[in-house]
């Protein structure tokens, strides 16, 4: 007996391990499909099958397998709901296929009647479904079921939906889902799904997800599918299929091993939804009837799609894009929101006639794969305001392109840390090309970025980056551009307003294919090159750009390196070269009109017609080198100026300004000063006479002014001798003469000099004749002027002379105040005056080269611990400007910390340095150590986490933030808070450094959010949380993962006046600017007064109020009046404001937080403000980034506010803020109790000189002209 039973136990366990392994699954059974099945008498066993999938998938319990022996042809839609099911093969190394049938049943839901998928997955309500194919085929054999290309509509229950056309539209796909709630269709190993004939193979909406197995294959068969869909006439007809793979939301991932391939049309149409590409889609074909195609883009997107909204793709480092073709595109993107992804070792490869990627209308894109092998298109095209970043992963190489390997339009946006190589193009630029078509386009070439060794096989534009028309920009903070070839610069700035930045990076080593510019070429009407730093090997600037100052011409900082030096112009054929001490410059073309006034000139000097013009602008003087020139060695060159105005014409009265150049001894080169191109500059005309009249030639005993020592009686004093030298033939033409006609001789003092007087006011000077002329002098403002008239006895003593030397000695006198260490004084003199030859009266005029005089002053260098614990760094020596001073060796000593270099900022924001380096001297200068925490001994338990803060908008690291690291207790109290200000860390700025000794503390869950913003910028209120994985035991690491925060600049309140940097701070009578003196309540009045926009100020300008201590006579009566009427300031009550009263920081704050509408969110607080009448505003200020606190976390709302602090937070909210001392300039206004190694001295010079600026990276600014103080005592009794 016990033999018999356990026989019957093991030949029922043989039997179970013969079943399917499906029928074991929990819930679940095995269900059997054959087409020699019945629906009717079979059971769904293997002996019984079932004859449909549809009955199969009726009948199948949750989380069945269904095994299908045969092939089938479906005539009825497999449809069910709340049931995850698998189908696969009985036999998995023989899978067998199921094919669409001729003739499919319509099916009925809330679309009325429709035809239907082959398989659709549905949801009910609360419980998910799923679908799993395993070596299966599902075969639509391109059959469709319907004529039109559409979605069927579903009745939304209010009658208004016509769905009575839904039976004309062909099905979906061959597998749909529209689940709404969480639902997955997966394609397992040995899944295909083939030939789909309706709107795409696989459709999942909402909450439905599809997954791709390694194995599993969408695919056409190219002798079953040549097209799809129909060549309609209709714009917008939807006349084709929508792709493989169909998302209206939902998701889609495509793991590894997986393919897409060979498909008529489109792989993924993502409308909406999720997508993930980790397998390879490959032999897609264009095809423009597909769905919500125009006849422009029914191509776009051949592999992906991404439209509607919140559609994403991401390409993981196994994806591959390849043999696309058809035209269109690979991948395209549109909408606002809608995001491309390429992980590093993704690739786009192998693309003819279609464009690799193409992103539009507000899409992004976040680029670190590679694109490559596009042949006859471009390999990435942003448009109508997309924007992309290519990171310093990315690579965009070895594409055959017809406009360029990245082409911007129509207000694109693109940054470039990674590779544009290797790229040609047969017409226009080979690597990027940026066009306006409507909104400014603009890419910027970041630190590492490159683009290098393109080719632009055409005839015209540049070969690295074209800027064709419009307002569109190309700004390189750093990067290489070299080894490319074309016809007209690696760069070319051509067409309009284009314009060119260089703020870092080289652009070197590039040839012209033409043997024309091979590096920077500017060309027609109004582009812009601005070289504030980096180097590039040559400029040209070419005749046709236009001549206005503000526009068309070449910007060279003093920290750039030019590698030829010179900038080629093509007007005239000539290259002008600024020396090194007088870069900050700006070349451009001169005007027609200019041009025309200037040949007036130089023929009303006796002169023949110009050599060469330009224009050119600086503040100060120039020392310029013109090469090029048609020179006749026989006479001398000389020089003549006009000043502009903005629009490149002579300035009105303006009276031209002559001076002689020397020849350098190079064929067709002089060399000559400007004494002053300030302003909007000059047109200058070289130019030489018709006849050899003498030289002319002004000298000093005084080339160098050193401050102090020279300094005498209050002032220095430059004694110049201005000697003319008669030539030969004018000799012999004044002893045959009977008259000699009156002479002037003009000696031009540098604007900072006055001419000597003695004590009653005479002017003091020397003039020697030869005996030949007596002269009266005469003096006006800057100009002397010594008009001569032949002496009795004249033709006797010029008689048998063989030479005519005549001299005039003056002396120029500087105040003291005006003295400025490192410029010069720029003196010039020439001889005016006719002559008369046999009848002809000839005019002369003999100019001389300008004498400089420099001012030399002593500076130091001071070094700084910065938080270190001993020791010191002394550097004794005293440098004058222009000196190399050498960095050197740190001897301070900081607990627990390496040293890392020295900066020019606290904070190490400034520029870096490190021992044995070298610094070019001109100002006091101020180097702080800067510090690294060290990793080992007690530091090697800890863990790291790091920010980076970053600018918004040019990505610049920003230091200067402060943030805080928290973690929350179970009553939700803040718990192991630490706070750090963002420094240098190593090589990176911008970085906030944690560290922490226990990660898994609280779960493991931390949050970090900034407490104060840096200057100038507005704060950032998020709360981020991180987790213990976010640390790492390295600070190396650390700092190289950190998580990037940016930073919005501030904005300036709409009714003060942002844009006009002029001084809105007087110092007091005796020259002091009192700095740390509490400012009164009608100070801050006026000052705020002052800096309303005009229009403001004209409208809402007042000049009485109710406050009895504020009489009509009160010398601040307007500005308080004013400023109440506005509501920005307040009284004490309607009767009293207490002008003389010192400001309460709450009191300022107040005043700052109304000029903004916005009301505080509480983000950013104070300890000690809680309660106080203040709060909001002082709140509201702080997250504007217009005022802060103190490091303790107080605010201190009832101290009183200095005028050092009360300008640093006004700067803050103009966003007029000077990075350091070389963004001010020489002659500005100066305070014995301010200087340069005061906290405050930047926003004093701020605010007490009126200038012009420039805008640098982040919010900061570099003056580039003093101006004229206003004249605020029209409003002041």
């Amino acid at each position: 007996m016990k033999r018999r039973i356990l026989s019957t136990l093991m030949a029922l366990v043989l039997c179970l391990t013969l079943l399917p392994a499906a029928a074991y699954a929990d819930g679940g059974t095995a269900v059997y499909v054959s087409s020699a099945g019945d629906d009717t008498a079979g059971n769904g066993s293997q002996s019984a099958p079932y004859a449909t999938l549809a009955k199969a998938v009726t009948e199948a319990e949750d989380g069945s397998t269904i095994y299908v022996m045969s092939n089938l042809t479906m005539t009825k839609c497999a449809r069910y709901y709340d049931k995850d099911l698998t189908i696969t093969s009985l036999d998995p190394n023989d899978p067998v296929t199921i094919f669409r049938g001729t003739k499919f049943d319509r099916q009925n839901d809330p679309r009325s009647w429709y035809n239907p998928a082959l398989i659709e997955v549905q949801t009910t309500g609360g419980v998910g479904a799923g679908l799993t194919l395993t070596n299966i085929v599902f075969d639509d054999a391109g059959k469709t079921s319907g004529t039109v290309f559409a979605q069927a509509v579903s009745d939304d229950g209010t009658g208004t939906v016509d769905t009575s056309h839904n039976t004309d539209y062909v099905q979906d796909a061959i597998i749909a889902s529209n689940a709404t709630v969480p639902s997955t269709i997966t394609l397992g190993e040995g899944a295909v799904l083939r030939n789909f004939g309706g709107m795409s193979a696989v459709r999942v909406t909402d909450q439905a997800k599809l997954v791709m197995k390694s194995g599993s294959v969408i695919e056409d068969e190219p002798a079953v599918i040549t097209t799809r869909g129909s060549d309609a006439d209709k714009e917008d007809a939807a006349k084709g299929p929508a792709g493989a793979v169909w998302l209206q939301g939902g998701s889609f991932t495509m793991e590894a091993g997986t393919k897409i391939q060979n498909v008529n049309g489109r792989a993924v149409y993502a409308d909406g939804g999720e997508v993930t590409i980790g397998g390879t889609i490959s032999g897609i074909t264009g095809n423009a009837n597909m769905w919500q195609a125009t006849k422009k883009d029914g191509t776009s997107g051949t592999a992906i799609h991404l439209r509607g909204e919140n559609a994403s793709a991401v390409l993981t480092s196994t994806a591959v894009i390849e043999k696309i073709s058809g035209g269109g595109s690979a991948v395209f993107v549109t909408g606002s929101g809608n995001k491309l992804t390429t992980d590093p070792g993704s690739i786009i490869k192998d693309v003819a006639n279609t464009t690799g990627i193409y992103c539009s209308f507000n899409s992004d894109a976040q680029l670190s794969g590679k694109i490559t092998g596009v042949k006859n298109s471009i390999a990435l095209s942003l448009n109508d305001s997309a924007a992309a970043v290519l990171k310093k992963e990315g690579i965009i190489c070895n594409n055959a392109c017809t406009t360029a390997a990245v082409y911007l339009r129509a207000g694109a946006q693109f940054k470039i840390h990674g590779k544009i190589s290797d790229n040609t193009s047969t017409g226009n630029c080979a690597a990027l090309y940026i066009v306006t078509n409507g909104d400014s386009s603009h890419a910027t070439l970041e630190q590492g970025g490159e683009i290098c060794n393109n080719i632009n096989n055409g005839i015209k534009y540049g070969a690295a980056v074209e800027l064709q028309q419009g307002s569109c920009s190309f700004t390189m903070n750093g990067g290489t551009i070299s080894g490319n070839s074309g016809p007209c610069g690696a760069v070319q700035v051509h067409k309009d307003s284009a314009k060119f930045t260089m703020n870092g990076g080289e652009v070197t080593g590039n040839t012209s294919t033409t043997g024309g510019e091979a590096g920077i070429y500017v060309e027609y009407k109004t582009p812009t090159v601005e070289l504030n730093a980096g180097k590039a090997q040559s400029v040209t600037l070419a005749a046709d750009v236009s001549t206005a100052p503000s526009k068309g011409h070449v910007y060279i900082s003093d920290r750039f390196d030019l590698e030829s030096g010179l900038v080629t112009m093509t007007q005239d054929t000539k290259t002008v070269t600024p020396a090194e001490d007088s870069l900050d410059i700006k070349l451009g073309n001169a005007s027609t009109d200019s041009n025309v006034a200037l040949k007036t000139a130089s023929n009303g000097n006796g002169w023949n017609a110009p050599l060469a013009t330009f224009w050119a602008q600086r503040n100060g003087g120039a020392e310029l080198t013109v090469g090029g020139l048609m020179v006749n060695n026989d006479l001398p060159v000389y020089v003549l100026t006009l000043p502009v105005d903005e629009t490149g014409a002579v300035s009105t009265g303006a009276a031209p300004k002559v001076f002689a150049a020397q020849k350098t001894g190079n064929t067709g080169e002089v060399k000559f000063t400007l004494p002053d191109v300030s302003g909007n500059g000059c047109a200058v005309a070289l130019a030489q006479p018709t006849t050899d009249f003498g030289s002319v030639v002004i000298t000093t005993s005084k080339p160098e002014l050193e401050e102090t020592a020279d300094l005498s009686g209050g002032a220095y004093e430059v004694p110049y001798t201005v000697t003319y030298t008669m030539s030969d033939s004018l000799l012999s033409m004044l002893q045959m003469t009977a008259d000699i006609k009156p002479m002037s001789f003009v000696v031009e003092l540098d604007n900072l000099l006055t001419a000597k007087t003695d004590a009653v006011g005479k002017f003091l000077y020397t003039f020697d004749g030869a005996g030949i002329l007596g002269g009266t002098a005469s003096v006006s403002g800057h100009t002397v002027t010594v008009t001569c008239a032949p002496l009795p006895g004249w033709k006797a003593a010029i008689a048998g002379k063989s030479s005519v030397k005549m001299a005039l000695q003056c002396t120029g006198v500087l105040a003291a105040a005006d003295f400025s260490g490192g410029s010069s004084l720029n003196t010039a003199a020439h001889i005016s005056g006719t002559v008369s030859d046999g009848g002809t009266i000839t005019p002369v005029m003999i100019p001389s080269k300008v004498c400089r005089t420099r001012m030399t002053a002593h500076y130091s260098v001071f070094y700084h611990g910065n938080e270190a614990d001993s020791g010191e760094t002394v550097d004794s020596r005293s440098y004058i400007f222009g000196d190399l001073a050498v960095v050197s060796e740190n001897g301070y000593v900081r607990d627990g910390h390496s040293f890392v270099g020295w900066n020019t900022q606290r904070d190490g924001s400034g520029t870096h340095h490190v021992p044995g380096s070298s610094i070019t001297v001109t100002d006091h200068i101020h180097l702080y150590a800067q510090w690294t925490r060290n990793s080992s001994g007690d530091d090697d338990d800890k863990d790291y986490f790091a920010i980076q803060k970053v600018d918004a908008q040019d990505g610049h690291a920003l230091n200067g933030a402060t943030f805080e690291l928290y973690q929350l207790d179970k009553n939700d109290q803040t718990v192991n808070r630490r706070v750090t200000t963002t420094r240098r860390q190593g090589s990176e700025n911008g970085i906030a450094l944690f560290s922490v000794d226990n990660k898994k503390s609280y779960d493991g869950i931390w949050y970090y959010a900034e407490v104060s913003a840096p200057e100038g910028y507005v704060l950032d209120r998020t709360e981020y949380e991180i987790t213990a994985k976010d640390f790492s035991d390295s600070l190396s690491t650390a700092v190289r993962n950190a998580d990037t925060v940016q930073n919005h600049r501030g904005t300036t309140p709409s009714l003060l006046n942002g844009d006009d940097h002029f001084a809105y701070i007087i110092g007091s009578s005796d020259a002091l600017v009192r700095p740390n003196d509490n400012i009164t309540r009608a100070g801050v009045a006026t000052i705020f007064f002052r800096l309303l926009k005009d229009s403001v100020r004209d409208a809402n300008l007042l000049t009485g109020c109710t406050y009895t201590d504020v009489p009509d006579g009160h010398w601040a009566n307007a500005a308080i009046s004013t400023m109440t009427g506005l509501d920005i300031v307040r009284g004490y009550d309607a009767a009293a404001f207490g002008p003389g009263d010192p400001i309460t920081r709450a009191q300022f704050a107040a005043i700052c937080a109304r000029f903004d509408t916005g009301k505080s969110n509480g983000s950013r607080t104070f300890s000690d403000i809680e309660g106080h009448w203040a709060k909001a505003y002082i709140e509201r200020a702080a997250e504007l980034g217009w005022i802060s606190g103190f490091q303790d976390g107080t605010f201190r709302p009832d101290a009183y506010i200095t005028r050092a602090q009360a300008v640093t937070m006004i700067n803050r909210m103009l966003n007029r803020l000077p990075e350091d001392p070389s963004d001010l300039l020489p002659g500005m206004n100066v305070w014995p109790d301010c200087g340069p190694g005061d906290w405050f001295y930047l926003a004093i010079q701020e605010a007490t000189n009126s200038h012009d600026f420039k805008r640098k990276a982040g919010s900061y600014e570099t003056w580039t002209r003093l101006t004229k103080d206003p004249d605020w005592t029209r409003y002041e009794n």
